[in-house]
């Protein structure tokens, strides 16, 4: 199957002085694979993610994201690229505070050509798009319609942030840290209905956190630990 995302050999430190923060010297997610990272917090994850979206760029090594090396391409090009093929869940949401929930999700259609096309392809606008995704994630876009997200609760906004992640069927889904503020039973649903989504639409996820347990929800599961290698180096 071939793979969304590829490293082999990457270094990364935050300056040519600074000991290596990360050392991978290969680590892949085939398409619709469901990846666990599991690691103490503050110890280099979310700088894997970063770089696996190519908002950083190692010093070191090849850094592929669907077979575009992103450490050759320009930064405006990374950032089309990124936009085009990568849905983001971050740990704090990051969602637009001014904006009700269906403007939240149809935001990324407003810059990506590539994830409109996709939502057309579904014979869907992106309106109706991101309706059906509130409804399948149990959110009612009606009843939020008039409502600023920040009047939501944590669950109710992680699902917007799911939401937004997904429209457009973005071939890789990265998740830092995304069910840390939720409690054991909102998180297990939430995770189906994210897994549910990610199945449908074939997309490959990559999810990190430092709550090990949750490995035994997906494909394969890893320990930092084990993947990062920048210690031995």
């Amino acid at each position: 199957m071939a793979a969304v995302l590829s490293l082999q050999d990457v270094r990364f430190a935050w300056s040519a002085h600074a000991p290596p923060l990360l050392h991978v010297k290969a680590f892949s997610v085939a398409r619709g694979e469901r990846v666990f990272l599991h690691g103490a917090s503050g110890s280099g994850k979310t700088t894997l993610l970063n770089l696996s979206s190519g908002v950083l760029l190692p010093q070191q090594g090849r850094l592929q994201l669907l077979g575009h090396e992103l450490t050759t391409m320009p930064s405006a090009a990374r950032d089309r690229l990124r936009g085009a093929e990568v849905g983001y869940i971050f740990q704090m949401f990051n969602l637009l505070p001014a904006f009700n929930a269906l403007e939240n999700v149809c935001a990324p259609c407003r810059f990506s050509a590539a994830k409109r096309q996709r939502v057309a392809a579904q014979g869907l606008s992106v309106e109706d798009a991101a309706r059906h995704l509130l409804l399948a994630l149990q959110l009612d876009p009606q009843q939020l319609a008039t409502q600023r997200v920040s009047r939501l609760s944590v669950g109710q906004q992680q699902r917007v942030a799911a939401a937004r992640a997904l429209l457009g069927a973005p071939p890789l889904i990265i998740a830092d840290e995304p069910t840390s503020a939720l409690d054991h039973d909102v998180r297990e649903q939430f995770l189906d209905l994210l897994f549910a989504q990610c199945q449908k639409f074939n997309i490959a996820l990559l999810l990190v956190s430092h709550a090990r347990e949750l490995g035994r929800r997906f494909d394969r599961s890893l320990a930092w630990r084990d993947l990062n290698r920048a210690g031995d180096t």
